[in-house]
């Protein structure tokens, strides 16, 4: 971690820069994880809640130019001597791995559902085409390929489906769910990756072009992989609940 915090009487000042940070431009607050140096020279993370409009200092920079997801803002923040109040700390100094390992279990569980939802779509969305499209004097949902295809994608997202919640409600009922949540998202993303990519197969040609849903479901599918933690690190969580070290 790179963008650094000291105290300065009653403020935080901060500086760094944090990338790829989604709706940035459009964000009225961020919630920034520091390396706070201490007068004694020592270092210890903290998280504190930074007011955009109150605060003199933040740029935004330029927007990324993203393969999917291109509805939502992503781009670097700037921090430049950014004075931040005292009482803006959120927890206790050294304590800010903590906050922010706790706003990914919360991250990861509705990343998981928006993949059930993508993956569901993309179902409905091939279970139409399939009806409708004609080919050898029958409706392609007629073949058994298409069938057997579907039914296993639908099988799989029922299982994402539950899988998130079951976690959504232990979490609601105040139980640590770390290991679920990265269970839930490393599932729900592989099986929205899978069916995304199933479906666009199924609808042949149509499928690589923008007339058709499938192929944005496709490029937005990736990235589920990748943020909030990516698959491979949600292995390593999951491995480290179960003592495989």
């Amino acid at each position: 971690m790179q963008t650094t915090a000291v105290l300065d009487g009653d403020c935080f000042v901060v500086n760094g820069t944090k990338a790829f940070i989604t709706g940035a431009r459009e964000a009225d607050f961020f919630q920034t994880y520091c390396q706070y140096k201490a007068p004694d020279g020592t270092k210890s993370p903290i998280c504190l809640l930074i007011d955009v409009h109150e605060c003199e200092g933040i740029t935004v920079g330029r927007n990324e130019d993203l393969m999917g997801m291109r509805a939502s803002s992503v781009a670097e923040v700037i921090f430049d001597n950014v004075r931040v109040p005292k009482e803006n700390l959120l927890g206790e100094v050294g304590k800010g791995f903590h906050a922010a390992m706790s706003t990914l279990d919360a991250g990861r569980l509705g990343i998981s559902a928006v993949c059930v939802g993508m993956a569901q779509d993309a179902i409905d969305q091939t279970v139409k085409y399939t009806k409708e499209r004609v080919q050898f004097g029958k409706r392609i949902s007629q073949f058994q390929n298409t069938q057997f295809k579907l039914a296993e994608y639908q099988t799989k997202v029922e299982a994402a489906r539950l899988m998130v919640y079951n976690c959504a409600s232990l979490m609601d009922n105040g139980q640590r769910v770390s290991h679920l949540s990265s269970m839930a998202k490393y599932y729900a993303s592989d099986v929205l990756n899978e069916v995304v990519r199933g479906c666009l197969q199924l609808h042949g040609g149509y499928g690589y072009s923008k007339e058709f849903v499938i192929e944005k479901l496709y490029r937005d599918a990736k990235l589920t992989e990748i943020f909030e933690g990516t698959s491979e690190i949600q292995k390593k969580i999951i491995a480290k609940w179960m003592g495989v070290k």
